[in-house]
């Protein structure tokens, strides 16, 4: 019986280590293996919003309506493309995806133990998005497995401002709700109470730069396991869209939307001048996770791209980059 946490295993074709997958804060396994599953703010929206494109004519939504974009197609992790190279891979999904990181790293150290035969001498190779790098840096330094790599993507390694924010967006849904109608205004605001939520949760305070968990990481990972770091310096996270028109007859020209609201560029209405943290400052940060955070180790490679936070971890530039430095491994 697969024990709990364990979201997907493949035994592969033994050509190189076992990579191990650790998603972020509030996530499951679904990010890794099946995106368009995956959903945020505890259920309330696809993660897909975060990685939308304005609206088009072929999935326009009827008139009046709020969209958030147009979705991609179709969503790749490198689980995919280590999938078709014959690795062997260990999904982890967190069964108490807001629980503090001690608990996160003793329960994944216990998976490692289940599975550390399935790597076959050649060792792990931890891969982290988000908050599940520092899972994967804590548990690098309280185990003695044989580790081949570590991955960090869009992971906060000197910590993340984002809970500072939370004060200041206290009033936002006063803000909101006139620019809706009807059966909307309850869908914003029980978004904004979930978002919220989500910013005062113990588990995003322990991302603090000076927390607790945060300084008790070493400031360097174990000797002797190649690291590779991943960040991104587009802060735009998601828009949202009034269509307005119907222009499935009109020509290309036709106006067919307009945007409502964008995040980040909502919180200039509620920050002081000038104190807008860098996660949300284009050319610095990712959304989430600032760019000197996310490169706030040492690390044989350091990968830096104009994406969001979540584009990080699907993006064919960046897949490309992760399968090449695990490949140099073997």
């Amino acid at each position: 019986m697969r024990p709990k946490g364990v979201f997907r295993f493949h035994s592969g074709r033994g050509k190189g280590p076992l990579l191990v997958f650790i998603h972020g804060l509030g996530m499951s396994g679904h990010f890794w293996t099946n995106p368009e599953k995956s959903r945020i703010l505890a259920g309330n929206l696809p993660l897909t919003t975060l990685l939308s494109e304005p609206p088009y004519k072929e999935t326009h939504p009827p008139r009046g309506r709020i969209t958030t974009g147009s979705p991609p197609s179709e969503l790749k992790s490198s689980y995919h493309d280590f999938l078709a190279a014959g690795y062997s891979l260990l999904v982890y999904s967190q069964k108490r995806p807001a629980a503090s990181a001690d608990i996160l790293v003793e329960e994944l150290a216990g998976i490692l133990e289940e599975y550390k035969d399935a790597a076959q001498g050649h060792g792990m190779v931890l891969i982290g998005h988000s908050r599940g790098g520092l899972i994967a840096r804590k548990v690098i330094e309280t185990t003695g497995f044989k580790y081949a790599g570590l991955i960090t993507i869009g992971t906060p390694h000197r910590g993340s401002q984002l809970a500072r924010i939370a004060d200041a967006l206290s009033g936002i849904a006063d803000f909101l709700l006139p620019l809706f109608e009807g059966k909307e205004r309850g869908s914003v605001t029980s978004t904004v109470n979930r978002l919220l939520k989500f910013l005062t949760s113990d588990a995003i305070r322990e991302l603090l730069p000076e927390s607790d968990f945060i300084k008790s990481l070493n400031d360097r990972p174990s000797p002797g396991i190649p690291v590779m770091t991943v960040g991104g310096t587009d802060p735009s996270l998601f828009k949202v869209y009034r269509w307005y028109e119907n222009c499935l007859n009109e020509d290309e020209e036709c106006l067919m939307f307009k945007e409502i609201i964008s995040f980040p560029g909502i919180l200039e209405r509620f920050l002081p001048q000038g104190m807008l943290p860098d996660e949300f400052r284009r050319g610095r940060g990712d959304g989430l996770v600032a760019i000197d955070s996310a490169q706030g180790i040492d690390a044989a490679k350091r990968v830096t791209v104009a994406l969001n936070h979540v584009w990080l971890v699907y993006h064919p530039e960046v897949r490309r980059e992760v399968e090449g430095f695990v490949g140099d491994l073997i």
